[in-house]
């Protein structure tokens, strides 16, 4: 067995790197090296069992769930606020859409209040008026007037609401 030891931090790593490639091409030779540290060596049972006690113990174990809960928790705020950052992109997409179709109607509006008869149709829907010879005419609904009338006479109380609704 060849053993090639070095604790010397000034050795360069190509050489490093050629001892380790020589360990892993030699045929039935074990070359180990030693660089301020031991590899290829197994450690030995009582020292897997110090580290397993100290990994699998109480406190190690706690710590590592509270870093999982930690971690959960930052995880579900996140998700939260990008919930809520989604929601708002659609409301304001929805306002976008809204804002887009004010805009193009009050650009037709527009557009048909630049014409002489646009304006003309606009006055005459808002404000009663009529050029020199045109008479206003009133035109009054014969329903709406019966409807008023019935709604005063009809009777208010249950038994005649089930009577009307009845046909009685």
């Amino acid at each position: 067995m060849l053993v090639i030891t070095s604790t010397a931090t000034t050795t360069p790593k190509v050489f490093q790197y050629f001892l380790y490639f020589l360990s892993n091409s030699m045929m039935g030779y074990s070359v180990y090296l030693v660089f301020g540290y031991t590899t290829g060596e197994m450690i030995p049972f009582q020292e897997r069992k110090k580290i397993r006690k100290i990994l699998y113990s109480k406190a190690s174990i706690s710590v590592l769930f509270l870093i999982v809960i930690l971690s959960a928790d930052g995880a579900w705020n996140i998700y939260q606020k990008a919930e809520i950052a989604r929601a708002e992109r659609d409301a304001a997409f929805k306002a976008l859409t809204d804002i887009q179709a004010r805009k193009v109607e009050l650009e037709s509006s527009l557009a048909r209040l630049r014409s002489e008869q646009g304006v003309e149709a606009d006055v005459r829907g808002k404000f009663t008026v009529a050029k020199p010879g045109e008479d206003v005419v009133v035109v009054v609904d014969d329903n709406m007037k019966k409807s008023e009338n019935s709604e005063a006479s009809s009777p208010s109380g249950f038994w005649a609401r089930i009577g009307a609704f009845l046909g009685l």
